[in-house]
């Protein structure tokens, strides 16, 4: 399965622990509008979890077209 660990923010793409740094510092309800790399979806940023799974990005919404979409979210 895919993990997009890249998105955009404001036509510039950034990495995973830099959205993560972002988000932390933003208000609630005033999060980064941050963008799938492949679809230009809206994606958000998820930490490390404690099943070994690896910090990630996953759409907001499913997106069966997108290639960084979880296909068991389809």
């Amino acid at each position: 399965m895919p993990k997009a660990t890249r998105c955009i923010l404001d036509e510039h793409e950034i990495s995973i622990d830099e959205a993560l740094r972002l988000r932390d510092k933003a208000k609630r309800n005033h999060y980064p509008n941050f963008r799938c790399c492949k679809c230009g979806r809206a994606v958000r940023p998820h930490r490390k979890g404690t099943t070994r799974q690896a910090a990630h990005f996953e759409h907001r919404e499913r997106n069966s077209h997108c290639l960084q979409s979880d296909p068991a979210r389809h």
